[in-house]
Formats: C-alpha cells, sequence, structure tokens
C-alpha cells in the first residue's frame, strides 16, 4: 500500500547534483523475495526500465494555512532550473541556493529581481517562487508569479512570505 515515485537522472547540475524527472506514481502491492510489485496510479512520463524509485515525501502543508510576511528574510540566487528553455514561465521549477539551515521549508514564497539590479526589492521585483522541495542546502521551487519579462539563472531570491510555526 506504499505510495512511491519513479524518477530517472536527467542532467548534472553545476555539480550540485542531478536534476531528477518524476516520471510515475505507483502504489505497492505485493512484496516479494526478489523485489515488490506496484501499480502504476499516475504517469508523467513513459516508465522505463531502470528508472529509479523512492517512496513518496510527505508534505506538511496543511488546507487553509498560507505563508504569513517576514522581513528580511534569507537571499540567495537561482541557481538552475529543471528543464532548460529559452523563457521561463508559471509552473516551471527553479533550483536556488537557500535550504532548512537557512530556515526555508516547503510552502515559503520568495521574490525574485534580476541579477545586477539595485534599490528596494518590492520595486525590482520581476516574480515570486513557492518552495516544493527543500534540503539543507537547496531548494526547488515554482514560479507562481512573474511581473518581469524574464525569470533567469543567477536572478537574486528573497524569503517574503514563511509557513507559519516553522524556525527562521
Amino acid at each position: 500500500g506504499d505510495a512511491v515515485m519513479s524518477f530517472r537522472m536527467q542532467r548534472d547540475l553545476l555539480g550540485l547534483g542531478f536534476v531528477m524527472q518524476p516520471t510515475g506514481r505507483l502504489t505497492v502491492s505485493r512484496i516479494e523475495e526478489d523485489g515488490a510489485v506496484a501499480v502504476v496510479t499516475s504517469e508523467y512520463d513513459q516508465l522505463r526500465v531502470g528508472d529509479l524509485v523512492q517512496i513518496l515525501p510527505d508534505f506538511p502543508l496543511e488546507p487553509g494555512v498560507y505563508p504569513t510576511d517576514v522581513q528580511g528574510g534569507a537571499e540567495a540566487t537561482i541557481l538552475g532550473f529543471a528543464e532548460e528553455k529559452e523563457l521561463y514561465g508559471h509552473g516551471d521549477i527553479v533550483f536556488v541556493g537557500l535550504g532548512t539551515r537557512h530556515g526555508l521549508s516547503v510552502g515559503d514564497e520568495l521574490e525574485v529581481r534580476a541579477a545586477g539590479s539595485e534599490g528596494a526589492w518590492s520595486v525590482d521585483s520581476e516574480g515570486t517562487l513557492q518552495v516544493v522541495k527543500v534540503d539543507e542546502g537547496m531548494a526547488s521551487a515554482r514560479i507562481i508569479g512573474l511581473s518581469g519579462p524574464v525569470v533567469t539563472e543567477g536572478a537574486h531570491v528573497r524569503l517574503v512570505r514563511a509557513m507559519p510555526g516553522q524556525r527562521r
């Protein structure tokens, strides 16, 4: 009955690790001597022999609980993107140089501004990201808002809204 996610390694991201592409969701139906038998419940890409699997992670978000404004949130840069494209838009995944050791958690929101921009954050903001996965030193976030034409590698990010009850 355990839910597992299948994925494959796509490419190395700046020597920081591999971009992992989810290929599907499966439910374990039987354990056997040589492994497990699972039923595919969702397919995001063609599942292939050799795809890796892991237990589906828990997401600590609760319905009706939203992030609240924070002052002086941690800052970093966009390290790269899950997919290589000319332009990035709503729903695309970015990798940022902030993690749990910086107080980041799933559901937090980050503001984005162009690399090299100076001045007040609210004036230079180009978009908003929502954290969807976080490790000790890096997080994956999806683009949820754009007010500028382009979110790029090297753009600055800053924590502006945090989920309640998380350490900062």
